[in-house]
């Protein structure tokens, strides 16, 4: 949807301006609207913002190719890290968090019914993970959800960077990192519910969001079992059509 040079620009110049202007009115003018309305208009939005595939925009830049055709064929922080190096990794790790905690931040603003921000944080994350403007293809969740996390629950969250650093370090495996990580997060934040330190419609949240990230990593679960998952390192080869 973005492949033309022409709109390719269009996008970058216009629309994500645009969209950004559009949600910071929407913090501080959508109560003047009637509910079913700021949600429906709020709930494009969001989506929208999460679509925004700033892997795919970054590797264009740097080397006019699509990062789809290389490495997983995903759009997020791992495959950026494994095509681009770090610093450019971290760029789009720093960008695609920024999507989850602007929706936390929006949200917020508007103090909507608990139970509609869950729905509103899953838009953010969805919109990653299935973008619109990529064929309804993107990444695997991981750092819209961190980004909303840390906001929410910031100490599950870090207790999840604790699991997923010295994991990924010592097995190469940065997608092992990524699901011991979630699974660390949704498991304590529900420890924590119990304890009274978070509400259910946060419990709830991490649930769902946790089992969507790991759905996305099917396909690395199938290869680390296999012993063919990549190691962190190794070259990302370019995909076939097989």
């Amino acid at each position: 949807m973005i492949a033309s040079k022409k709109i390719f620009i269009i996008f970058i110049g216009g629309f994500i301006p645009l969209l950004l202007i559009s949600l910071l009115w929407m913090a501080y003018d959508g109560p003047i609207l009637q509910l079913p309305l700021l949600y429906t208009i709020l709930g494009l939005q969001l989506y929208l913002l999460g679509s925004i595939p700033w892997g795919y925009i970054l590797y264009r830049i740097r080397t006019g190719r699509d990062i789809r055709d290389y490495g997983s064929g995903k759009i997020g922080t791992s495959n950026m890290f494994r095509t681009s190096g770090k610093y450019v990794g971290m760029v789009v790790l720093v960008l695609d968090c920024s999507k989850g905690m602007i929706a936390v931040m929006v949200t917020s603003q508007l103090s909507l019914d608990p139970w509609v921000t869950v729905v509103m944080l899953l838009l953010i994350v969805s919109g990653h993970n299935w973008s619109v403007f990529l064929g309804f293809k993107g990444g695997r969740g991981i750092a819209p959800a961190l980004g909303t996390l840390l906001i929410l629950t910031p100490v599950p969250a870090a207790l999840a960077m604790l699991v997923f650093l010295p994991v990924t370090f010592i097995s190469k495996y940065l997608s092992l990192g990524s699901i011991l990580g979630v699974i660390t997060a949704v498991t304590t934040v529900w420890i924590f519910m119990i304890l009274d330190w978070y509400l259910i419609f946060e419990a709830t949240y991490a649930a769902i969001v946790g089992a969507m990230i790991l759905f996305q990593h099917r396909d690395n679960m199938q290869r680390i079992f296999a012993g063919t998952e990549r190691r962190i390192g190794q070259p990302a080869e370019k995909l076939t059509s097989d």
